[in-house]
């Protein structure tokens, strides 16, 4: 009676003259072990079919078939395959053994550098060049396939899915039955790595092995997939439909249009073949100053340097009739508005082209005011209508304007704001008068109306955007973050920005019948105000391109223009964050012109006051130590995760993405959001040592928090397109355990490590679960919107905050009566241009804490020149 196939790891220790040592690795179809060759006395590689597929013929005729191809090659880029055999049922491959670290693992360090990048490209399109030569294939290139060793060389591992061509190659397709095609249709590679022909079901030729090392070249460069998605659909989408983005900081032009036609999607505009792009690939080198020399060139180099220097002279004329165009551009000037430390929220013309009316709120104050200057001369003067924020001026000399004291000022427009009570005044003078509550955005029409009415407004109302105009008149509505309406020259369109969640925001015209006609999309960081042309031909506005990604370390909105026909440019970039408030008819513009930056404000443990523990432009804390003596906190700008002490020491980078789950002695923390549903998470050391790849379930991981045990690890997050649950995971033995049913997830462990404080993010529940089983019980006083800080160090209370509070408040929550206590507002001591605070990390005693504040500084200038 035959039973279930077993694992051949466990059970055995020796196949022919090959004693297994250790495992080095498992693949989809096999395991490899390092051996011991005894006759020979050397160390190899043996690579054992996994007895499932062992089971299935077509899978095991293939894995005899890549062990004859593979043997058929010798190169140095080319793991050696020294022998193939067979104990029993259980087939083997013996290859060299190669000590290094795969690419994939050197990528999680972070992207490689230029020169570094290019070589490693130009040995691997090598060794494809010369199995291409031989008929062979590889059809799986990825980074996981490469090998770089402690001497620089590179090796390529797993021809396993190698597709043979007909021909004189050494090894061949089987001729009889369609057996291997079959198989390849659901082994054809791994998805960001195939070529898109190969998606679309055509056959794979050398210019598919192309496309695979194009994608590894741009994830050497980038740090990051050239092709990312959450899942296989999405990633085979994006590389059939979609060019990478842009690399950041910019590579040199030479080597970026090499990495571009490398991943060109029709095989006919790629390098066609391997040994074209490492050879591009090395001529590009001379060229950018990123040497690669590896070993001596072909014979016939010298033609190669000849046609550059012969091309020379066509590239010199060229580069001279793009330079004199460029220096026939007049430049823009730049005029400084104001001259206070602070920021400016808001500002308009006035009509007469001179007067600027402007909100900002300066060191000193509490919140916006209003202030008037003039382009022709110096200095400010307060408007005394006791602080506000402006919305519009008309051409008859009207302020709309929102009034009020605001300690956290919105710097630029907010997507989700409820609206606030809008107020009309005369410039010259007077009492305001109070139009409408709930409205988030006005605009004046520049044409008169019978009735006197003119102003066209954006209002809020059970979370439904709806732009009126005259008030009480729908023109159009939206679920999204309607905002910044503004009329063109002729009064007859409204231009509007238009939030659409993850996509970002667009640019939109409507006219006065609600006919609706996008015309920019996969915005961000866009302006408080569009503006338009004065001829009405093109629509002003400020933002940053989604699919751009932070530029030199942050975001970077550019000043932008559309045509009606939804042609985009460029017109100026700055190296600060620039945001567009106004366009005059001659074309000046007000644009503000400052930094946006996060900075982390933390009171170390036994401290009287908050410090900055801020370290580049980018830093918000993600979770601070038991002791409150170290604090895990992320970069935007450069999507890294750093460990700072909070006595203000250097800190340390430890790895690119968001990691969280500091573990109680410090040792290793979890990072987040770069293996989504892979089925693992990466446990990385802040100190001396290696990454560890954790097994867990499939999920993208939202949370995760340690068990005071040091072994245990609580982690929240979600399987594919199924809702929120935890797990509890043993990061020694790598087994999990679901804790609560979908829909839950788990944020904090008690103490003692018996309970866990939980919750359901739709009903706003929450709910205490027992770690080892049995009925949860609900959370007493738990609010809708309440967010898990800290649990007590008692173990009776838990610390939770308010969704979207400013400043961010925290009260202590008695897990037994449900009382709740404000336990501290936490306000930083320069209110200047904050934003916003950001939830904090509080240690279990309540001594020390960190939060973040998004803090944006400016001044207002006055530009011209500009076209």
């Amino acid at each position: 009676m035959n039973g279930p196939a077993q694992p051949p790891s466990p059970l055995v220790e020796r196949l022919g003259p090959y004693e297994l040592i250790e495992p080095l690795g498992v693949g989809g179809m096999a395991e490899v072990h390092r051996a011991r060759d005894t006759r020979l006395g050397r160390e190899v590689a043996v690579k054992i079919l996994d007895f499932e597929a062992a089971r299935q013929p077509a899978r095991l005729r293939l894995f005899e078939q890549e062990a004859r191809a593979a043997g058929a090659l010798d190169h140095p880029a080319i793991v050696a395959v020294h022998d193939v055999g067979r104990e029993g049922d259980v087939p083997y491959v013996v290859m060299e053994l190669v000590e290094g670290e795969t690419l994939e693992r050197r990528l999680l360090r972070g992207r490689l550098p230029v020169r570094k990048a290019v070589e490693v490209a130009v040995q691997i399109g090598r060794g494809l060049a010369a199995a291409h030569a031989r008929g062979i294939l590889h059809n799986d290139l990825k980074p996981a396939n490469v090998i770089l060793t402690a001497d620089g060389r590179v090796k390529i591992l797993d021809f396993g899915l190698a597709g043979l061509r007909a021909g004189d190659g050494a090894a061949r397709a089987p001729t009889g039955g369609d057996e291997r095609s079959t198989l390849t249709q659901s082994l054809f590679g791994t998805p960001g790595y195939i070529a898109p022909e190969r998606i679309a079901g055509a056959a794979a030729d050398a210019r598919s092995d192309v496309f695979a090392l194009g994608a590894v070249l741009y994830e050497m460069l980038a740090g990051a997939p050239a092709f990312p998605g959450t899942g296989t659909a999405e990633i085979l989408t994006a590389t059939s439909e979609r060019d990478p983005p842009p690399i950041d900081p910019p590579l040199p032009p030479p080597l970026e249009r090499i990495v571009h036609r490398a991943l060109e999607k029709r095989p006919a505009e790629r390098f066609q073949s391997a040994s074209d792009l490492a050879y591009a690939l090395e001529a590009v080198g001379t060229v950018t100053g990123t040497r690669v020399s590896l070993g001596r060139r072909p014979g016939r180099w010298w033609l190669r340097r000849l046609a550059v220097l012969a091309a020379a002279p066509a590239l010199l004329a060229a580069g001279l009739l793009l330079g004199r165009s460029r220096w026939e551009r007049p430049l823009p000037s730049f005029q400084r508005l104001t001259f206070q430390y602070g920021a400016v929220a808001s500002a308009r013309f006035a009509s007469d082209g001179h007067t600027v009316i402007y909100a900002a709120i300066w060191q000193g104050n509490e919140g916006l005011r209003l202030y008037t200057t003039r382009t022709d001369a110096r200095g400010s003067a307060e408007i005394g209508l006791g602080g506000g924020d402006v919305a519009a001026v008309s051409s008859t000399g009207e302020l709309a304007f929102f009034p009020g004291l605001r300690p956290f000022p919105a710097l630029y427009q907010r997507i989700s704001s409820p609206g606030e009570t809008l107020a009309r005044v005369p410039i010259t003078g007077g009492a305001p008068r109070e139009v409408l509550p709930d409205v988030v955005a006005a605009d004046w029409s520049p044409k008169r109306r019978p009735d006197g009415e003119t102003l066209a407004v954006v209002r809020e109302h059970n979370g439904i955007r709806r732009l009126e105009f005259p008030i009480g008149h729908l023109i159009y509505q939206s679920s999204y973050g309607l905002r910044a309406p503004r009329f063109s020259p002729r009064g007859d369109r409204i231009a509007i920005f238009e939030n659409r969640g993850a996509s970002g925001d667009c640019v939109s015209v409507v006219d006065l019948d609600g006919r609706q006609k996008v015309l920019a999309e996969g915005l961000t960081f866009t302006s408080n105000t569009l503006a338009w042309s004065g001829d009405g031909t093109e629509i002003w506005f400020s933002a940053e391109k989604l699919a751009d990604g932070p530029r030199s370390g942050g975001w970077r909105p550019a000043l932008r223009a559309v045509t009606l026909t939804g042609r985009e440019r460029i017109v100026v970039r700055l190296p600060e964050f620039l945001s567009l408030q106004d366009l005059a008819p001659d074309g000046r513009v007000l644009v503000t012109v400052g930094t946006l930056r996060s900075e982390v404000l933390g009171r170390p443990p036994g401290e009287p006051r908050e410090r900055n523990l801020s370290w580049h432009e980018g830093s918000s804390y993600t979770e601070l130590s038991r002791d409150g003596r170290k604090l895990l906190f992320f970069e935007a700008g450069e999507l890294a995760t750093y460990l700072r002490p909070t006595d203000g020491g250097p800190a340390v980078r430890l790895c690119e993405g968001i990691a969280l789950g500091l573990s109680p002695d410090g040792r290793w923390v979890v990072r987040i959001g770069m293996d989504q549903y892979t089925g693992h998470v990466l446990l990385v050391p802040t100190q001396a040592g290696e990454p560890r790849s954790l097994r867990v379930p499939a999920i993208s991981p939202w949370a995760a928090q340690w068990f005071q045990d040091g072994r245990r690890l609580l982690i929240s997050g979600n399987e594919q397109g199924r809702p929120l649950r935890a797990w509890v995971v043993d990061t020694e033995l790598g087994s999990s355990r679901a804790l609560t049913p979908e829909g839950i997830g788990c944020w904090l462990v008690a103490p003692d490590g018996l309970t866990l404080a939980c919750a359901r993010p739709e009903s706003g529940e929450g709910f205490l679960y027992p770690v080892d089983g049995g009925l949860p019980r609900p959370i007493p006083g738990f609010l809708t919107g309440d967010h898990m800080r800290q649990w007590s160090a008692d173990g009776r209370k838990l610390f939770v905050s308010e969704a979207q509070a400013r400043p961010a408040r925290v009260f202590t929550l008695d897990l037994q009566t449900g009382r709740r206590e404000l336990w501290h507002a936490f306000t930083p001591e320069h209110l200047e241009g904050a934003v916003g605070t950001i939830d904090p990390a509080i240690t279990p005693d309540g001594s020390a804490w960190a939060y973040a504040v998004l803090r944006h500084l400016n001044d207002l200038y006055l530009v011209g020149g500009v076209q």
